[in-house]
């Protein structure tokens, strides 16, 4: 008769323990090697215990980092610093800021633009029993991705003038700080005679055409107006005014002077000719849609009569 013997689990040997831990140790090993962006390992002493080689190359970092006496977090941050990698200023005040950072042992992320453009986003986080870990991610495409997505978003594509999402705003914007008795206008304009240029030209005439357009209208402004394309032929204008409607008037006029000229688009001469409608907040409302509203009703005035802009009866203000 036979019975059930319990074997006992097998005692790893020497040789299988190490085997393992070098196993966990070449994974750990490709895990840190293959990590998107630099790690830095610092022990508790505030010492390098570790740097990746991605790391080493995106930093530039001098190989005496890495030698039997690896440096101290100050010694890098040293490095750094008189090497502009913190921008201008002492650099003995850019190491006291930082090793005061790492004394408050606290988890952060900042980003910061290297001297050859890159951009970098940094995050610490201390460790248990002292110590820290860094990633560095170069996250400049990420950004510069970013930024043309936020452009295209705010600008339009043909005339490259701010769109009418940008000017919408800008316009409320201004609005919320315009000073007592300051005056902001809002200047539409409305191209003359473009639709039979398409007609006869095409679209790819046209297009020229409102490019040189929108030229032409952003010379003719001052440094502190904001002008767009709202859509189609038309443009808006907003413009901080020392003397009320008189001001907007007198860049109606410009506008005009400008557009009087013909225009050269693909050895054809063009004329064009605009109505302008003028709002002034508060007079004429101090809300987006008053301001807007007016503006595009004065401008309707001015083309239902043949006249350029509406002039005012009022007189100018003083400022």
């Amino acid at each position: 008769m036979m019975t059930n013997v319990k074997r006992l689990p097998e005692t790893p040997s020497p040789v299988t323990d190490v085997r393992r831990l070098t196993e966990r140790v070449s994974m750990l090993e490709a895990v840190v090697e293959n990590f998107p962006g630099g790690l830095l390992l610092f022990d508790k002493d505030l010492k390098l215990a570790f740097c990746n080689q991605r790391q080493r190359k995106m930093l530039d970092y001098p190989d005496w980092f890495f030698g039997e006496n690896p440096p101290h977090i100050s010694e890098i941050f040293w490095y750094n610093a008189t090497r502009g990698e913190y921008g201008a200023g002492d650099p003995q005040d850019h190491v006291d800021h930082r090793m005061a950072l790492v004394a408050k042992r606290e988890e952060h992320v900042f980003e910061r633009r290297r001297p050859n453009g890159t951009l970098l986003e940094i995050r610490g986080q201390p460790l248990e029993g002292g110590g820290f870990v860094t990633t560095y991610l170069d996250i400049t495409e990420q950004r510069k991705g970013q930024d043309a997505l936020r452009y295209l978003a705010n600008h339009d594509v043909l005339t490259n003038l701010p769109n009418r999402f940008s000017a919408m705003g800008e316009l409320e914007s201004r609005i919320a700080r315009l000073q007592p008795q300051a005056s902001l206008a809002v200047v539409f304009l409305d191209l003359n005679g473009f639709k039979p240029v398409n007609d006869r030209y095409g679209h790819a005439i046209g297009d020229e055409l409102l490019k040189s357009v929108a030229h032409r209208l952003a010379h003719s402004i001052r440094e502190s107006d904001h002008i767009s394309r709202y859509g189609g032929d038309e443009f808006v204008i907003l413009m901080n005014c020392g003397s009320g409607r008189h001001e907007a008037e007198m860049l109606a006029e410009r506008l005009e002077r400008s557009l009087s000229e013909p225009f050269s688009v693909s050895d054809t001469e063009l004329f064009i000719s605009a109505s302008i409608g003028i709002a002034v907040c508060p007079e004429d409302g101090v809300r987006v849609d008053e301001l807007v509203g007016a503006a595009d009703k004065h401008m309707y005035v001015a083309k239902r009569n043949g006249l350029s802009y509406v002039k005012s009866t009022a007189q100018p203000r003083t400022a």
